[in-house]
């Protein structure tokens, strides 16, 4: 286990906590013990990030630094290993944006590749699998339609390769799992 010697790591009880909103991600990466946040600012319009390292005999996350990443609403993200992918809806608009890092195990940060527009829509979530990603976000138009993306994540350029977007079902909010 990696363990991070930051002077101003938090501890967090793990134990019991549930955590449910539309402006929070949290991805674990298995084998690492890794998990990350992903968060808006309270004044809105701000993305940050933070890694944090579990520790699943005390329950707690031994907490890194919180680092702003970019601009948006609605950030989720998913992990695989210290691989990371994250999505979110653009900043005043309904743009989606996509974007794909490493865990630096050193640093306990994330190395970034650049945010990339990948389609329109409201609210995306999305599930890591390998190198695959599965996204769902609802119509950017305001309908409930319900729209489906699968890309390949390339590790090495932090790119994804997206297929086209598939309208699938109706609904909100959606959620999707590997």
């Amino acid at each position: 286990m990696v363990k991070t010697t930051r002077s101003h790591v938090s501890k967090l009880k793990i134990l019991g906590l549930m955590v449910f909103s539309l402006v929070l991600g949290i991805g674990l990466a298995s084998g690492d013990d890794y998990v990350v946040d992903v968060h808006e600012s309270i004044s809105g319009g701000q993305l940050w990030y933070r890694v944090g390292n579990v520790d699943s005999e005390s329950l707690t996350i031994a907490w890194g630094d919180s680092h702003k990443y970019d601009k948006g609403h609605t950030p989720m993200v998913d992990t695989d290993g210290s691989l990371v992918v994250e999505v979110h809806q653009g900043h005043a608009t309904t743009d989606l944006w996509c974007r794909v890092g490493k865990i630096n195990p050193e640093t306990v940060e994330i190395d970034w590749g650049p945010s990339a527009k990948y389609d329109r829509g409201q609210i995306p979530t999305l599930a890591l699998r390998g190198n695959v990603v599965v996204e769902v976000h609802q119509s950017h138009t305001g309908a409930s339609d319900l729209w489906y993306h699968v890309g390949k994540v390339d590790a090495t350029t932090k790119t994804i390769a997206w297929g086209a977007s598939a309208k699938y079902d109706k609904g909100n909010f959606p959620s999707i799992g590997f």
